[in-house]
């Protein structure tokens, strides 16, 4: 069986750095069906959704990931979170599937932010 692992993990390391990262890709939009976890637009948001064992009967909980990430990264805590509650892990503007309008995508640049020149949380979700 360590065998079989290290063979899996080898194949991973070496798409990787030679097929780039079609299996990340590839895990990333199959890890959630496998964990019963579905894929919904909500608001216009691509959101993970995890439905509550049974009945609902507690508010949703709703999980948001850090810069540079994507809801994809939240998948065990949505999973760890599930029971009485409806859980949600949407993908925030600019990152995973949320593009940014193409206007606003063309002023965010790093040297921009670097000298002060933010977005309005307004123009954000807009």
């Amino acid at each position: 069986m360590v065998v079989g692992g290290a063979a899996l993990a080898a194949l991973i390391a070496l798409s990787l750095r030679f097929g780039g990262g079609w299996l990340l890709a590839l895990g990333m939009r199959l890890g959630p069906a496998a964990a019963g976890i579905r894929r919904r637009r909500i608001g216009g948001w691509p959101t993970l959704e995890a439905a509550p064992r049974g009945a609902p009967t507690a508010p949703p909980l709703v999980l948001l990931h850090g810069l540079g990430v994507r809801k994809e990264t939240m998948l065990s805590l949505l999973v760890g979170c599930r029971g009485p509650r409806r859980v949600l892990a949407p993908d925030l503007p600019g990152f995973g599937e949320h593009r940014l309008a193409a206007e606003l995508e063309r002023r965010i640049t790093r040297a921009g932010f670097a000298f002060g020149e933010k977005p309005r949380f307004a123009e954000v979700l807009a």
